[in-house]
């Protein structure tokens, strides 16, 4: 929801110079991540998410996702017909 809401307000902002990124973390240390404890897929250090967040932004980028494998996974899953979807989604690790 927030891609697409980020997606659909940067057109009219642009022409006040406003420019839109919308950030896709994967997994990233933080106090959150520190509790799971199941596996967490190309799990990145914060301060290495944030030079990517940094480098984003500084370029203006409208869509920072990282790491790529993540991002990439979950571009085709999005392509994917529902059924199938959810069927991959429902043998995932479950967090407690």
């Amino acid at each position: 929801a927030i891609l697409t809401w980020g997606d659909s307000i940067r057109p009219g902002l642009k022409a006040h110079n406003v420019h839109v990124s919308v950030i896709c973390p994967g997994f990233v240390r933080s106090r959150i991540t520190d509790k799971n404890n199941y596996i967490m897929p190309f799990f990145m250090e914060s301060d290495k998410a944030a030079r990517i967040i940094i480098k984003g932004l500084t370029r203006k980028k409208a869509r920072i996702a990282f790491p790529w494998p993540m991002y990439a996974t979950l571009s085709l899953m999005a392509v994917l017909p529902r059924f199938l979807q959810s069927f991959l989604l429902t043998r995932l690790p479950h967090k407690e």
